[in-house]
């Protein structure tokens, strides 16, 4: 009999993602060449703040940034993100963060993009990361980031790999994306009779 597989990585908590999307900046594109329709939507304000016990602290705030969003065609019952931002540390250092996802369309969602906006639990706006491809089909793919910076107080963001849960929450009437973020620590672990 097999011995069960071993040396998965962990996830340690890392950080809350905050961006708060500007109704009054959302306009329709049309049709693009996938097929899909596209929707431009702008994100007015936003936060990187680390969780307690992770290290280094993150409080960083949302200097520009945006979303194209792409309705499969069909069904039309996903959409898939590609938000690009850019934050800017205490220090004044700028943060330079790509993720792409996949949100799955319900009700509530539908209602969002209808104009009628509310809290959505998680696991509905959750997203992926396209390079592997075995998470596009997966029905909740994680959320990815990619992060960039140029100070080396913040290389770590870009050395390590960060997966998440999202989602919509509505309040003070605004709409905001809420990512709960996880750094994947690999695994140090070698299987039975592994030798170097």
């Amino acid at each position: 009999m097999a011995s069960k597989p071993t040396a998965f990585p962990s996830l340690k908590s890392a950080f809350v993602q905050t961006l708060h999307i500007n109704y009054a900046n959302i306009a329709p594109i049309g049709r693009v060449y996938t097929g899909s329709e596209c929707m431009y939507i702008s994100i007015d304000s936003g936060s990187i703040v680390s969780v307690e016990g992770f290290e280094p602290k993150l409080d960083l705030k949302l200097v520009s940034g945006s979303d194209y969003l792409y309705f499969d065609p069909g069904e039309e019952k996903k959409a898939r993100l590609n938000v690009k931002a850019v934050f800017r540390t205490p220090e004044g250092t700028m943060v330079a963060l790509t993720y792409t996802g996949c949100i799955h369309i319900n009700e509530a969602v539908q209602k969002i993009f209808e104009g009628q906006p509310a809290t959505c639990p998680f696991g509905l706006a959750s997203m992926q990361n396209p390079f592997f491809s075995f998470l596009l089909h997966h029905p909740h793919p994680p959320l990815s980031f990619e992060l960039g910076t140029g100070d080396p107080k913040y290389k770590f963001l870009e050395d390590g790999t960060w997966v998440a849960n999202g989602r919509f929450v509505f309040e003070d009437g605004q709409l905001a994306v809420e990512s709960r973020s996880c750094q994947v620590i690999p695994s140090h672990e070698n299987p039975p009779g592994w030798k170097a």
